[in-house]
C-alpha cells in the first residue's frame, strides 16, 4: 500500500487484495475523521463493498483508527503551511511577441528576482505565451533556445513551469512552450508549424527540439519542422506510441495493420488542436483563462498581472519627477523611497517629466531605482510612466526602471517620447562640466540598457549622431532573426559571400540623435505598454488598482526646505558664512551676533544632511565639535598657531565632507567624492577667512553695523589722541619687561597701552578685564605676550 498526496489528497492502494481494500476503507474513514489534511479523498483503485463478520470488522476498524491517528499526529497543519508559504506560490509571466534578447533578459530579471527574494516560497511560474488571446510565433530561434534553456534551469532548481497557450502558437516561440513541464491548451488553441516554406532545418535545431520533447514526443514534435516526416502510431512494451514511420523497425515498434492510415502524413508541417496534443501527449490540461489555470494549480489569483511583488499584495505609491535631474532631486527622492522601503511598499510609479540637471547625478539615481528594495528585503516593482516627453538624462531613469509605459498620442495631441539629447548636449558644451559630455553618458546609458535589458545600440544611437542603426533580418539565420545593426556592420555583412542580409528598415540615419516615439519605443521593445491617457489612473487599471490604491508621495515643506539646503551652492553658502561669523566671534570680543549667525549656519547644514543621510551624520558631528574644541584650546588657551589649530581645522573640514555622505568611503570613486567635498569646504575657510578680516577691519566704521559689538572708550587709538601704533619689530622688543593698561577685555587677545603705543597682546591664557594693569613678559616678533600684574 503506497500513500501519495497532491493537490488533492489521495489515498492510492496499489496492487490490493481484498483485505487491503477494506482496510484502505476504515483507515479513509479514521483519518478524515482525526486527521487534518481536507476532503475530498480519492480511493484508487474502486473498493469493493463486501460484508464482513463483526469481530473481523471491529478489529479492523480499531487497526484502521490507530493508523490514522499516528499519520493525524505526524502531518502537517495545512492551514498552518499555508500561511507560511504566504498567499501564492506561483507567478504568472507574460510572454512578448516576438521574443528576443532584451525581453528574455527583461523576464528572467523579473522572476529571477521574485525567487531568490528572502523567505520566498515562489515554486510555479505560469508563462502566458498568448497575451490578449493573439497569435504568437518568433522568428528568433536563438532568443527562444535560451528562453527553452533557462526554463529547463528553473526546472532543475525545483521550480515547476507551466505554457498556457490559449491561441495559435508558431515559429520559435514553440520551443520554450514545449520545454515547460506541463502545457495547457484552451479549446481554441493550435500549436505547430515550427517552420514555414522550404527553408532546410540545421541539425542543431532539429537536436535541441528533440531534447526538448524526450523520446516519447520526438516524433509529433520533429514533425513541426519536417513536413516530409509520416507520423504513425504502434505498440512498444504494451503502450501507444507515436514514432517515424522510417524508424519504426529500428526503434522496436510494432505496427500491426500497415494499411492503416497515419496520423500525420506528409505534405505539411505539425500544427496541433488542443485535441490532437492532448492525444499525442503534449497538452495535460485545458482552461480557458489565466484564472482558470491559477484555480488549476493552486496559485493566488492575485499574481495574475505577472510577478511584481513576489506574491505578495501589492502596495503601490506615486513619485513625481519633475525638473532638473540634480543633487537637490535625488537627496528629495532618497527621502521618498525611505519613506517607501519604512512603508514596505513594493510597487513605485514614477511620473517621468524631468530632463536636464548632471549626468552623474542621473547615473546614481538610475542605479538607486534599479537595486531598489525595502526594509522586507522584498523587490519594489518600478514603473516609468512617461506622459510627455522623457528627454536627455531622464532617459537613465526610465531605464532603471521594471517596466516603461508610455502615452501613444490621440489626434490632437502628440505621443511620447524618450531621449532628445541634441539641446541638452548643446548647453551642456559651454559649460564644460566633465559629467555632461558624450564621454560620460554614452558609456553609462550603454551599461544601464545592458544591465535591463535593452538593446545596447539604441542607447549608443541618442547619443551618436555619426551612427546609422538599422534593423536586418538575416536569412542564414534559423527562423530569419530580425536583429539591429550599425550601418558600418550592415556594409560589412552584405559584402560576405554567404551574407543573405535584408534591410527591414533604417531606425537612425546619420547626422541626427536617435529620438524614439512611444510607437518606435514600443516595436522596439523599449516600451512595454502604451496607453491611451496622461491620467495615471489608467496606468493604475491597468495594473489591476485604482487611484485610491495608491499613496501619493508628496514631500512636504520640511523635505523642500532640506533639498533645498542641500544644494551645491547653498552648502557653500552655508559654510562660507558660518566660518566668517565664527572667525568674527573671535576676532571681535564682545560680539554675539556673529556667534549666532555662525550656529544657525552649521545648526542647518548639518540638519539637512541628517534628512538624507542618516546615522553617518553622528560621526559628523562629533568629528566637528572636537575640532571646534581643538581650535578653541589653540586660541584660548595655547596661543600660537600649532598642532592643535591645524588639526582643528582639518577635522572640521573631514567632518563637513562626512556629514555630505551616505557611509564611509571605501571605493576609489567614494574616497574621490570626500576629497572634492574637503577641497570644496576648504575653498569655503579660505573665501570665510579672507571675509571674516576685511568685515573686522571695516564694521565699526559702517553705520548701524558698529552697533554690533560694545567697544569701550579707550579700545580704539583714535580715543587717545597721544597713543600711536606700534610701528614695528624693533619697537616691540623695546616693550619686554615695561607695564601698561589693558585697553580691552584680554580673552586671551585683545589691545592694551603700554607707554605711548598702542598694541595688540594675548595673555598667557587669563582673561584680563579691561582698565587692569599688565605686563609684557615675551616678545616674538610682533606677538606680544602679556601678564596680570
Amino acid at each position: 500500500m503506497r500513500f501519495r498526496k497532491q493537490f488533492v489528497p489521495t489515498l492510492t492502494v496499489v496492487g490490493a487484495t481484498h483485505s487491503t481494500e477494506i482496510f484502505a476503507v476504515d483507515l479513509f474513514i479514521a483519518y478524515n475523521q482525526v486527521g487534518t489534511l481536507p476532503s475530498p479523498f480519492v480511493v484508487s483503485p474502486p473498493i469493493r463493498h463486501l460484508r464482513m463478520s463483526g469481530m473481523i470488522a471491529l478489529t479492523r476498524l480499531f487497526a484502521a483508527w490507530f493508523v490514522a491517528v499516528l499519520l493525524a499526529a505526524s502531518a502537517p497543519d495545512p492551514v498552518r503551511a499555508q500561511n507560511e508559504a504566504g498567499t501564492a506560490d506561483g507567478i504568472f509571466e507574460t510572454v512578448q511577441n516576438p521574443i528576443t534578447d532584451a525581453t528574455l533578459t527583461q523576464m528572467k530579471n523579473r522572476i529571477d528576482r521574485a525567487i531568490n527574494q528572502p523567505n520566498a516560497r515562489i515554486r510555479k511560474v505560469v508563462f502566458d505565451f498568448n497575451p490578449g488571446d493573439n497569435e504568437a510565433g518568433s522568428p528568433n530561434y536563438g532568443s527562444s533556445r535560451d528562453f527553452a534553456e533557462y526554463i529547463q534551469k528553473l526546472k532543475d532548481n525545483g521550480v515547476a513551469t507551466i505554457a498556457f497557450v490559449h491561441g495559435k502558437t508558431s515559429r520559435h516561440t514553440v520551443l520554450p512552450a514545449l520545454a515547460c513541464n506541463d502545457l495547457v491548451m484552451s479549446a481554441d488553441a493550435k500549436i505547430g508549424d515550427v517552420i514555414t516554406g522550404n527553408d532546410p532545418v540545421s541539425p542543431d535545431v532539429a537536436a535541441m527540439y528533440a531534447k526538448v520533447a524526450g523520446k516519447t514526443n520526438e516524433a509529433v514534435v520533429l514533425k513541426m519542422l519536417d513536413r516530409n516526416m509520416v507520423v504513425v502510431s504502434g505498440r512498444k512494451d504494451g503502450n501507444t506510441v507515436y514514432v517515424d514511420q522510417a524508424n519504426a523497425e529500428r526503434e522496436g515498434v510494432h505496427i500491426a495493420d500497415r494499411a492503416k492510415p497515419p496520423v500525420l502524413s506528409r505534405g505539411a508541417t505539425g500544427l496541433y488542436t488542443l485535441e490532437q496534443a492532448t492525444q499525442f501527449g503534449l497538452s495535460s490540461a485545458t482552461r480557458e483563462t489565466r484564472e482558470a489555470v491559477a484555480e488549476l494549480y493552486n496559485i493566488s489569483t492575485a499574481s495574475l498581472r505577472g510577478d511584481r511583488t513576489g506574491g505578495k499584495p501589492v502596495k503601490a505609491v506615486k513619485i513625481d519627477l519633475a525638473g532638473p535631474i540634480d543633487d537637490a532631486m535625488f537627496q528629495k527622492l532618497k527621502g521618498q523611497l525611505k519613506e517607501v522601503r519604512r512603508k514596505n511598499e513594493n510597487t513605485i510609479f514614477f511620473i517621468v517629466e524631468c530632463n536636464g540637471g548632471n549626468a552623474k547625478v542621473a547615473r546614481e539615481m538610475a542605479d538607486e531605482i534599479r537595486q531598489l528594495k525595502n526594509d522586507e528585503g522584498d523587490p519594489v516593482w518600478t514603473v516609468a510612466f512617461i506622459p510627455n516627453r522623457a528627454a536627455d538624462l531622464a532617459t537613465f531613469v526610465a531605464f532603471a526602471c521594471s517596466e516603461i509605459v508610455m502615452f501613444k498620442g490621440s489626434d490632437t495631441t502628440r505621443e511620447a517620447t524618450i531621449g532628445e539629447f541634441e539641446t541638452f548636449l548643446t548647453a551642456a558644451s559651454k559649460t564644460n562640466d566633465p559629467a555632461n559630455n558624450v564621454g560620460y553618458i554614452k558609456p553609462n546609458l550603454v551599461e544601464i540598457a545592458k544591465l535591463q535589458g535593452y538593446p545596447p545600440l539604441i542607447a549608443e544611437a541618442m547619443l551618436d549622431k555619426d551612427m546609422t542603426l538599422v534593423q536586418v533580418r538575416d536569412k542564414n539565420k534559423p527562423g530569419d532573426s530580425h536583429e539591429l545593426m550599425t550601418g558600418r556592420e550592415f556594409d560589412q555583412a552584405k559584402l560576405r559571400k554567404d551574407a543573405q542580409i535584408v534591410l527591414i528598415k533604417t531606425i537612425k540615419q546619420p547626422g541626427t540623435l536617435l529620438t524614439l516615439s512611444a510607437t518606435q519605443a514600443r516595436e522596439l521593445r523599449i516600451a512595454q505598454t502604451l496607453i491611451d491617457n496622461k491620467d495615471p489612473k489608467e496606468l493604475y487599471t491597468l495594473n489591476g488598482l485604482t487611484e485610491k490604491d495608491v499613496r501619493d508621495s508628496k514631500p512636504g515643506w520640511l523635505d523642500d526646505l532640506a533639498a533645498f539646503l542641500r544644494r551645491t551652492e547653498i552648502i557653500f553658502l552655508l559654510i562660507a558664512v558660518g566660518f566668517a561669523a565664527l572667525i568674527l566671534e573671535f576676532k571681535m570680543p564682545g560680539a554675539t551676533i556673529p556667534g549666532l549667525i555662525s550656529l544657525c549656519c552649521f545648526v542647518l547644514f548639518f540638519w539637512s544632511q541628517a534628512y538624507a543621510n542618516g546615522a553617518m551624520i553622528y560621526l559628523a558631528i562629533g568629528l566637528f565639535v572636537i575640532g571646534l574644541v581643538l581650535i578653541a584650546i589653540e586660541v584660548f588657551i595655547l596661543p600660537g598657531f600649532g598642532v592643535m589649530g591645524i588639526s582643528g581645522i582639518l577635522m572640521v573640514l573631514a567632518s563637513l565632507g562626512l556629514a555630505t555622505m551616505e557611509k564611509a568611503p571605501s571605493t576609489s570613486s567614494e574616497w574621490l567624492l570626500f576629497g572634492e567635498n574637503f577641497a570644496t569646504f576648504g575653498s569655503s575657510l579660505f573665501v570665510a577667512c579672507i571675509s571674516a578680516l576685511v568685515i573686522a577691519k571695516y564694521l565699526l566704521k559702517i553705520p548701524f553695523a558698529n552697533r554690533l559689538m560694545l567697544v569701550p572708550p579707550s579700545d580704539s587709538p583714535d580715543d587717545d589722541p597721544d597713543a600711536v601704533p606700534l610701528p614695528g619689530v624693533e619697537h616691540a622688543a623695546a616693550l619686554l619687561g615695561l607695564t601698561g593698561t589693558a585697553t580691552s577685555t584680554l580673552r586671551p587677545a585683545g589691545s592694551a597701552r603700554i607707554g605711548d603705543y598702542y598694541v595688540d597682546v594675548v595673555t598667557e591664557g587669563d582673561f584680563i578685564e579691561a582698565g587692569t594693569t599688565i605686563q609684557v613678559v615675551e616678545v616674538e616678533g610682533t606677538r606680544i605676550v602679556v601678564k596680570k600684574v
